[in-house]
């Protein structure tokens, strides 16, 4: 695993700290807890057909996880693709992140409103139409073997090293394709 600009030191002492030394305190519960987060959006971008670029853990409550765009990125098909990868993490773990329900209700705001003349036209019926589209189509996902397979593989990677990149995460994509099918869920619109 490459880990030119990852420093263990932070996010193992950021773990720690809250009585996680023998592994079983507080600070470990929310480190792995972050780990899951962004696991479970790599594996949905993953289950997408997208191309996750990277995933890094910065402390126990900060992470991320970057994607190749796609071609079809600014499109009704590649906003609800977004809205998919954005809510994962909410809908799956229970565990929100401020950032992402922002982009979540911009996004089913922009859906609902394609095609009515924008977001603004959009009825709060018609946004949670989008949402409750975008959540059956979450819980398809998650019904796969090769995404709870992805999911653990990449949290357990991410607890371990804190840091995957494109080459890590594409071996990491390739065991489970190799052990589980190729198949690809791709959320389309309705």
């Amino acid at each position: 695993m490459s880990s030119a600009d990852f420093e263990p030191d932070t996010w193992v002492s950021d773990g720690f700290r809250d009585g996680g030394g023998g592994g079983s305190g507080v600070g470990t519960l929310r480190l792995r807890a972050t780990c899951d987060h962004e696991a479970v959006h790599a594996a949905a971008a993953v289950m997408l057909g997208w191309q996750p670029a990277r995933a890094a853990i910065h402390s126990v409550d900060r992470g991320y996880c970057d994607t190749v765009r796609v071609a079809h990125w600014d499109s009704p098909r590649g906003w609800y693709e977004d809205l998919i990868f954005t809510i994962a993490p909410s809908i799956l773990c229970g565990d929100r992140s401020g950032g992402d329900a922002d982009k979540a209700v911009k996004l089913a705001r922009k859906i609902a409103g394609h095609g009515l003349g924008g977001w603004a036209m959009a009825t709060d019926r018609d946004v949670q139409r989008v949402y409750d589209r975008a959540i059956r189509a979450v819980h398809e996902i998650e019904s796969t073997p090769k995404f709870r397979i992805l999911r653990r593989a990449i949290r357990a990677s991410l607890e371990e090293f804190g840091l995957l990149d494109e080459v890590d995460l594409g071996r990491l994509v390739l065991f489970v394709e190799r052990r589980h099918g190729t198949d690809v869920y791709r959320a389309e619109l309705p």
